[in-house]
């Protein structure tokens, strides 16, 4: 009888341990992204030789949160501005950049649009026969889909 209290006894304090303390839930805020990935180099939004022209917002891949869409500018030195079309992946708790897309030499920019899951931009350039120093005037509207975590060119 002893015998059996005693592995009761036992039994019932080996069923008593505490639990584990329960975790802090992971706080995360977005913040807006802090980098751009132009011709495979991150480039901080504080660099001295990147300019943000145009920004805008939305889901781009369906996953229900927004990605960050930019038009920049990269002045290395010298006579170009080389514009590029930048997204940062919206993650569950940050972003994500993705590789650029280049839009031109110094084209002027008209317009950038988030439609459902298409991004599109009016730029204006000029004909391979123009020299850079004339204006540029040949309209263009490029449309693009984020697809397997890459920016692709729509092409009609």
């Amino acid at each position: 009888m002893r015998l059996t209290f005693g592995v009761l006894a036992l039994w019932l304090l080996a069923g008593c341990q505490s639990a584990p303390a329960p975790t802090e839930p992971e706080v995360c805020t977005q913040k807006a992204p802090e980098s751009h990935l132009v011709e495979g180099v991150l480039m901080s939004v504080s660099h001295p030789r990147l300019t943000q022209m145009l920004a805008a917002k939305g889901d781009l891949d369906g996953d229900g949160i927004d990605e960050v869409v930019d038009v920049v500018v990269h002045q290395p030195g010298g006579s170009g501005s080389f514009y590029y079309l930048s997204v940062n992946q919206g993650q569950s708790c940050g972003f994500k950049p993705l590789p650029a897309v280049f839009l031109g030499d110094r084209i002027a920019l008209d317009a950038m649009e988030v439609t459902g899951l298409r991004l599109s931009v009016t730029f204006r350039d000029r004909d391979v026969s123009e020299p850079m120093a004339a204006p540029p005037t040949r309209l263009n509207r490029w449309r693009f889909a984020l697809e397997q975590g890459e920016l692709k060119r729509l092409v009609r």
